[in-house]
C-alpha cells in the first residue's frame, strides 16, 4: 500500500513514524528540497499543491507504472484547489477528504452556512458584501466589536481582526480581494476547546478526548488532554458535536473540531480543520494510537485504533516552541531534559523564524498545573528566553 501525501510540513513529518511502524508506503509532494517532511521521507517530489501535474506526479509515481501508484491522495493542509482533487478523483484516485468535504475547511462561509443548515452550534454571523450589510450586522447583535473574517486563506490568527466600527479599513480591503467576508459576533467565552475526531473510508469513527486549547496572539501556545475545565457530560457533548460535523461533512481522516466553551457551558463551533492538527500531537505520546497513525488507517480504510489514553490517571500537556533567538534548537536539548526527563520532544526541523511553528513538547503525568508549568518552562528554553 502506499499512500501520497500533499504538503511538506511538519504534519506530513509527523506521519512518517507511523508509515514506518505500518509498514506502509508514503510519496510526499513538498515545497522545496529540504523543507521539515523532505528531512524524513525518502520518497518526495518537488513541486506546488496548486499544480494539476505535480499532483500527478505523487498518486501516479515519476514512472507512471501500476506498481508505483498511490493507493489514496490525502494532505497535510488545505491548500489545495478543489478543481485539482475533483480532477484526480476523476481519474480514479481515491481521495480523502473529497473536494466536497474539504470546502468546508477552506471556506468559512460555506463552513457556516453549512454548519447552520445541520442544526450544529455555532456564532451568530453574517455574510457581508458591502459595508451596509456590516452595519445592519452591528445593529442587530447591538455588539460594540465584530469579529471579521477572510473566507478564505486565514490561518493561526491570519485573516480575523476585531473591528469596533462598520467603516473599518479592512472591510474595504478585504472586500476588494473577496466578494463577501465572514463576520461574526465576539463570543464572550470561558476557554477554547478542540475535539479531534478520525473518520474512516468505511464510515467507522472514533473520538478522541477533548482538549482545552489556549491561544496567544491567534497561535496555539498549548493544549491540555483533556480539558480540565470540562465534566464528564460536556466532554461527552463536545465529542458528540465533532461527530456529528465528520459525518454530516462525510470527512474522511482526521477532523478537529475547534469550539468556544461559553461561561454557561455551551460549545460552539470556531474553525474546522481536515488533517491532523496541532491540538491532536498530544496523542503521540497521551493516546493508544496517535491521530498520525489514524489518519493513515482512515484514509485506506483500516480499522481505526484506540483512541483512550494511555493512561486514564494522567494528562499530557503539550507546548508549541513559536519562534526562537537561538541558530540552533539542539542547544536547548541538554537543559530541557535535565528539567523534565519526561518531557518528549518533537523538532519539526525548521529555519529558525520569529513566531514559526517549530516544535512541540509532550509531557504527561497526574498533575496538569506542574505539567503546564514544566512544558511551557521547556518551550522558552528553546525559544531562548532563559
Amino acid at each position: 500500500m502506499r499512500v501520497a501525501i500533499v504538503g511538506g510540513g511538519q504534519l506530513a513529518r509527523m506521519m512518517a513514524p507511523s508509515f514506518a511502524e505500518l509498514g506502509i508506503d508514503a510519496r510526499v509532494l513538498v515545497e522545496s528540497i529540504g523543507v521539515s517532511a523532505d528531512q524524513v521521507y525518502a520518497d518526495t517530489v518537488v513541486g506546488a499543491a496548486n499544480s494539476l501535474d505535480s499532483i500527478r506526479r505523487i498518486v501516479y509515481g515519476l514512472d507512471a507504472t501500476e506498481l508505483a501508484k498511490a493507493d489514496v491522495l490525502t494532505f497535510e493542509h488545505e491548500h489545495v484547489p478543489s478543481q485539482i482533487i475533483e480532477q484526480i478523483s476523476q481519474e480514479g484516485f481515491n481521495v480523502f477528504p473529497s473536494a466536497e468535504a474539504l470546502l468546508y475547511a477552506q471556506d468559512k462561509l460555506a463552513m457556516r452556512e453549512k454548519l447552520l443548515a445541520e442544526g450544529l452550534p455555532c456564532p451568530k454571523f453574517a455574510k457581508i458584501s458591502t459595508e451596509r450589510d456590516l452595519v445592519r450586522f452591528f445593529d442587530t447583535l447591538q455588539a460594540k466589536e465584530v469579529v471579521l473574517k477572510t473566507p478564505r486563506g486565514g490561518y493561526d490568527g491570519k485573516g480575523v481582526e476585531i473591528i469596533d466600527t462598520p467603516s473599518s479599513k479592512f472591510v474595504a480591503k478585504w472586500l476588494e480581494e473577496h466578494p463577501a467576508i465572514l463576520a461574526e459576533e465576539k463570543v464572550d467565552f470561558a476557554f477554547e476547546a478542540s475535539s479531534v475526531v478520525v473518520r474512516s473510508s468505511r464510515g467507522e469513527v472514533k473520538a478522541y478526548e477533548t482538549v482545552l486549547s489556549h491561544q496567544e496572539n491567534g497561535v496555539c501556545r498549548y493544549v491540555v488532554a483533556p480539558a480540565p475545565g470540562l465534566s464528564v457530560e460536556q466532554q461527552q457533548k463536545a465529542q458528540s458535536i465533532a461527530i456529528k460535523v465528520a459525518q454530516k461533512l462525510d470527512v474522511v481522516g482526521v477532523l478537529a473540531v475547534e469550539m468556544f466553551v461559553t461561561k454557561a457551558g455551551n460549545f460552539l463551533i470556531n474553525e474546522l480543520a481536515m488533517r491532523p492538527h496541532n491540538t491532536g500531537h498530544w496523542s503521540i505520546n497521551g493516546a493508544v494510537t496517535s491521530q498520525f497513525e489514524n489518519h493513515i488507517r482512515a484514509v485506506l480504510g483500516l480499522k481505526l485504533g484506540d483512541t483512550a489514553r494511555i493512561n486514564p490517571e494522567q494528562y499530557t500537556v503539550m507546548g508549541n516552541i513559536l519562534g526562537s533567538k537561538r541558530t540552533a534548537l539542539s542547544e536547548a536539548i541538554p537543559a530541557a531534559l535535565a528539567h523534565n526527563s519526561g518531557a518528549k520532544l518533537n523538532l519539526y526541523g525548521k529555519e529558525i523564524r520569529p513566531g514559526r511553528k517549530l516544535g512541540h513538547i509532550n509531557i504527561s503525568g497526574e498533575n496538569w498545573q506542574k505539567l503546564l508549568e514544566d512544558a511551557l518552562w521547556i518551550v522558552e528554553l528553546f525559544e531562548g528566553k532563559h
